[in-house]
């Protein structure tokens, strides 16, 4: 098992420990480790060693007996006798004391057994989206690059020529080390389920973003070998990723204590440092990095981001430009540039970049569907559709770029490549739920209503949290008239989305139908919250509240609806009848005959306006013309019927009243209100000619008492609602050329 103490422990007695040991801290004692121990740059010990192997990069007092092997690093320091079978001393390290070297071999440990400890072959390529690759992992050692032209074995000796004659004997163990790890990659190849073996795979679950699975494999090598940096920098990886910044952070600094040059690894510690929000100490090390390497142009890249996201634009874009520089073939820096430019909506300067980006990585359709998107944002249809269509001819097989491409055709309306796109989409991945989605609306656009059925239907069956899907499954159920099954996936749509206003529109409409005013109301205030600028909602919400008697409501959203679009027919229409629910006949008229000039074929408009008219007493021949009109049209409408039997009523045509309502009694024979108008007819005596005449000279009053015909006259509400209202009808401006009435103001009614 591995003890790790970090910089900052401070331990005194007497240690035993089995596996892999680190101390970065303060010791003052005895240590007995039957494995491999590790003293951090930072690490302090003071009393005797006894140990397998050590690797010294702080500070030792006392003495050490090494079975195997004593690595002393550059700039650590040791004071005290040696007594060890192999003897390793790096250039800076300082030692003041005796060593005695053993003969005697040692009998190899799990964890320090040479062939465990050989480089690892290069991993297989990690996607783009990490950030992450093999070579970030598993740096290959400038040792064992080979030059080229030579052959392996070549560059090996070709290093050991190059090491000073002071160096050789210290180094003669590591150089045969070297040529045996060479003959076994030449001639045996990697041994199956080795420390290279679980590396590569765990490379492989980082790079499809399987964070567990890599981790498991790591963690497989680390069972193999402990004294693997690249184990632990895999390690790192995974927790970086998964943002568990302390993990990784303990991850990349073994790492780095097994391997203390390696720049990769400080790169990765200071993007954890950067994760934690301690930027100076990720800046600190970037700056190190291109101290010691002024080439490194992913230490300049990740500076660059990390400048930027401080706020610190002008080192920001310096530091990325540096990093293009120095590699022209680095991608990142261009893209990154791109992003930039676009949130300050500099698009010529970010489509500048991102063409440099897709230019270098070709192969990543991810940057060309970018680009795409910025020339589209730059109204530059013709080169946005000739990448897009690139995209598919150059990734036929990508998902992600045909969904994309199918995407833009249907904003811009071009269904039938829409459709073949979403079609070639579902051939690659046949059971994915947002593409028969996407199917199921084009369909319900080309109006198939049958294959649209299917689709939405296996969308919801395929992820039962599709909201969009029981949407669209519910509108195209309620065009059928599918009351029930409408309802039920309507509401499941805005119990899985409150923000889906079209769902909330479509379920108020169902409500409407089945006489669930109340309950509609409720639906049509939601979808109008949703969407406060959506004058579909605001009729549907003004009408139904016009119905369920709250017409203050009514017409206070039927007002700002007017302010949008003050020449609409329809929104005049619903005044007429929010003002006519009040009780403001005057100001109701005055809406009515606007809505008429707008709507001059509105049989609903024709009758309503008739219908107050006749209420008011007032322009009885143009309320008798209008209301034949809309009987002549519909003969079978007993609303119609209704209100030219009031208006022979009122001018005191009785007989023609009598005749007319029975008419409408012929028609909806149990209608209790009708019955009532006909006794009334027949029973009560009509207002003198000259009296209309005195009432319509005659102020306004501020209330207007009800009559004996007040009841029948309120049931002739005959706005046919399919003109009012139509499920997912949709209702524009309808601007008009004729002059418009005069609407008189509440104020002025009252």
């Amino acid at each position: 098992m591995d003890s790790y103490f970090q910089e900052g422990v401070k331990l005194k007695g007497v240690l035993h420990s089995k596996g892999v040991l680190h101390i970065g801290g303060e010791f003052e004692g005895e240590i007995f480790s039957s494995e491999h121990l590790v003293i951090g740059k930072g690490g302090f010990v003071k009393g005797n060693i006894k140990t397998y192997d050590i690797t010294n990069m702080g500070t030792i007092q006392g003495d050490v007996e090494v079975e195997n092997k004593i690595n002393l690093k550059e700039n650590s320091e040791l004071t005290g006798n040696i007594k060890t079978h192999q003897l390793i001393v790096d250039e800076g390290s300082n030692f003041d004391g005796q060593c005695h070297m053993t003969k005697a071999k040692p009998e190899p440990r799990s964890s320090s057994k040479p062939k465990k400890e050989e480089p690892v072959e290069k991993l297989a390529p990690i996607s783009e989206g990490l950030s992450v690759s093999a070579e970030d992992i598993i740096p290959e050692p400038v040792a064992s690059q080979p030059v080229p032209g030579e052959s392996g074995m070549k560059s090996v000796f070709r290093f050991i020529t190059k090491i000073p004659k002071s160096g050789k004997s210290v180094f003669g163990i590591v150089a045969g080390l070297a040529v045996a790890v060479w003959a076994v990659m030449q001639f045996s190849g990697p041994e199956p389920n080795s420390v290279s073996d679980f590396l590569n795979k765990g490379t492989i679950y980082l790079g499809e973003k399987k964070f567990s699975d890599a981790e498991g494999e790591f963690l497989k090598a680390l069972k193999i070998s402990r004294n693997n940096p690249h184990v632990y920098a895999g390690l790192g990886e995974v927790y970086l990723q998964k943002k568990e910044w302390n993990q990784a952070l303990t991850q990349f600094q073994r790492s780095l204590d097994l391997r203390p040059s390696e720049n990769n690894y400080r790169i990765k510690l200071a993007k954890v440092y950067s994760g934690k929000g301690q930027f100076k100490e990720a800046a600190d090390i970037y700056h190190s990095v291109i101290e010691n390497d002024p080439q490194n142009s992913r230490a300049f890249y990740e500076l660059g981001a990390l400048k930027l996201s401080e706020g610190t634009r002008d080192e920001g874009i310096a530091a990325l430009r540096m990093a293009a520089r120095i590699d022209p073939e680095f991608y990142r820096p261009h893209r990154l540039l791109s992003e930039l430019y676009l949130e300050e909506n500099k698009l010529a300067e970010a489509i500048h970049e991102m063409k440099q980006a897709v230019r270098i990585q070709k192969e990543e359709p991810e940057l060309h569907l970018v680009l795409a998107e910025l020339f589209i944002k730059n109204n530059q249809e013709e080169d946005a559709l000739g990448e897009f269509e690139r995209v598919v001819e150059l990734f036929p097989e990508n998902l992600k770029a045909r969904t994309k491409v199918a995407h833009w055709y249907l904003e811009k309306g071009d269904y039938a490549k829409s459709l073949d796109s979403y079609q070639a989409a579902e051939k690659l991945d046949p059971q994915n739920s947002a593409i028969q989605t996407q199917l199921g609306k084009i369909y319900l656009i080309s109006h198939d209503q049958e294959k649209a059925e299917l689709a939405l239907r296996k969308a919801v069956q395929l992820n039962d949290q599709n909201g969009e899907g029981f949407y669209l499954l519910g509108k195209l159920l309620s065009q059928d008239k599918k009351w029930d099954e409408a309802q039920t996936a309507l509401e499941t749509a805005v119990e899985l989305d409150p923000k889906l206003g079209g769902a909330h529109y479509g379920l108020g409409q169902i409500l409407m139908e089945t006489r669930q005013v109340s309950q509609a109301a409720k639906s049509f205030e939601r979808a109008y919250k949703a969407d406060r600028e959506n004058l579909r909602y605001m009729l549907a919400l003004g009408h139904a509240q016009t119905e369920n008697k709250n017409a203050n409501r009514a017409v206070e959203i039927l007002l700002k609806a007017a302010k949008m679009e003050p020449h609409n027919g329809r929104v005049s229409q619903g005044l007429c009848e929010a003002y006519k629910k009040k009780g403001f006949y005057r100001v109701s008229i005055g809406h009515c005959e606007k809505a008429h000039n707008i709507l001059p074929d509105s049989y609903p408009v024709m009758n309503r306006l008739a219908w107050l008219y006749a209420k008011k007493k007032t322009r009885l021949k143009k309320a008798t013309r209008l209301s034949r009109k809309t009987v002549q049209a519909h003969p079978q409408n007993p609303k119609y019927l209704d209100t030219l039997a009031e208006i022979y009523y009122v001018r005191g045509k009785k007989d023609q009243a009598i005749e007319t309502i029975q008419k409408a009694l012929a028609l909806d024979a149990d209608n209790r209100l009708y019955k009532q108008q006909l006794w009334r007819f027949k029973h009560i005596k009509r207002t003198p000619p000259q009296a209309v005449k005195a009432e319509a000279a005659a102020p306004a009053e501020t209330t207007e008492p009800a009559d004996a015909g007040t009841a029948a006259e309120e049931t002739t509400e005959n706005i046919d609602s399919e003109v009012v209202i139509t499920p997912f009808d949709t209702f524009g401006a309808e601007p008009i050329d004729a002059e418009t009435s005069n609407v008189p103001s509440a104020a002025e009614e009252l």
